[in-house]
């Protein structure tokens, strides 16, 4: 995968992945892809 994957951060330290689901992030301006998040549990 060549887009962006972002990792959650939870007061301020970043947070394992739960399970390695990527969830997109879309610009509702552009409709564009920003990146993808990294699903987290706190």
């Amino acid at each position: 995968m060549t887009d962006n994957v972002v990792t959650s951060l939870i007061n301020g330290s970043p947070v394992a992945n739960a399970g390695g689901h990527l969830m997109p992030v879309i610009n509702p301006a552009t409709e564009e892809l920003v990146c993808h998040l990294r699903e987290a549990d706190a």
